[in-house]
């Protein structure tokens, strides 16, 4: 496949001047940075694009507006760096309060990323966790429940997890591999006994089946189902998440179209990119029981977006 062609060269982030692209460390509005990891793909036969992607570390404790500033800063230096290029480039910063090897221990205070077939820049900020609540005088009758929930840390690693390999999207090639990524990637962080990734069709206004794993998954991989029942409640979600207690009691389910037999709790995510639907992604069962979380629910609405925003760049690709 070919790089996007005729793009207009993207608008540089305004912020002073300020080191290279390549510069391993430096200092901006008195925030000292460091290059902490990065990753650099040139366009070949299997990939089309110019991809620099740079992970750095502030202090603990800077301000999301400095963080922010840095990623922009730091953007806007391989915008102009990379200006010789051809069409088709892609650059990832990260910035973490922390210095890490192997692996970040949190997730980036901000992330910016910059396309020059999109043309403008995307930043995002990661929203701190809420401060702990004063301790109270419980009765009895109000005691937690002693069963072993997931912690803050624990879903912070899920989400440095899937911020990590949601980089990977990128380089793949066809909508399908990002499905079964998308498939693999939660079995990992969030195990359930059924999964299914269907693909929006706008000519027929049907969802194709394209992924699934579980009971019923052969029957129904490869068939195309009406916006009904449940996955129709989804795909019209807009990008939201649609959390199900028990699916198969739910009135709005549909064997036909949700499954059978009827599946117990379930979270479905609407795959959505500028209010444009681009398929839905249904896990149920989860793993060891229970019902979904709102831990959960922010986990699958982040690869959610990841992966719609992936399915829209290639449509854009594929018809440039």
């Amino acid at each position: 496949s070919a790089a996007p062609a005729g793009s207009a060269a993207p608008p540089s982030p305004e912020v002073a001047e300020g080191p290279a692209a390549d510069a391993k460390e430096g200092v901006l509005d008195g925030v000292p940075w460091t290059l902490v990891g990065s990753r650099d793909a040139d366009p070949d036969a299997e990939n089309p694009l110019t991809y620099r992607e740079r992970s750095y570390a502030v202090p603990a404790g800077t301000p999301p507006l400095q963080a922010e500033a840095l990623a922009r800063a730091r953007t806007a230096a391989y915008v102009t760096a990379l200006a010789s290029k051809p069409p088709g480039k892609f650059i990832n910063v990260a910035i973490f309060d922390h210095v890490w090897s192997e692996r970040p221990h949190r997730p980036p205070l901000v992330t910016a990323q910059m396309k020059d077939w999109v043309g403008e820049l995307h930043v995002e900020r990661t929203e701190p966790p809420p401060a702990p609540a004063a301790p109270e005088q419980l009765s009895p009758a109000s005691l937690p429940d002693p069963r072993p929930k997931r912690t803050t840390n624990e879903q912070d690693q899920r989400l440095v997890g899937a911020f990590e390999a949601c980089q990977d999207l990128f380089f793949l090639e066809a909508p399908r591999d990002a499905l079964e990524f998308a498939s693999r990637l939660f079995a990992d962080l969030l195990p359930t006994e059924r999964f299914a990734a269907s693909l929006y069709d706008i000519d027929t206004d049907q969802l194709h089946l394209t992924v699934a794993r579980g009971p019923d998954a052969e029957a129904r991989r490869g068939r195309a189902f009406p916006l009904q029942g449940l996955l129709g409640e989804a795909a019209r979600a807009g990008g939201a998440a649609l959390r199900i207690e028990d699916a198969g009691r739910d009135a709005r389910y549909v064997p036909e179209v949700d499954g059978s037999p009827p599946p117990g709790p379930g979270l479905l995510l609407s795959l959505a990119y500028k209010g444009r639907l681009l398929g839905v992604l249904t896990l149920y069962d989860r793993a060891g029981g229970g019902q979904f979380t709102q831990n959960d629910t922010d986990l699958g609405l982040y690869v959610a977006e990841q992966l719609a925003a992936f399915l829209d760049e290639k449509r854009v690709m594929l018809t440039r």
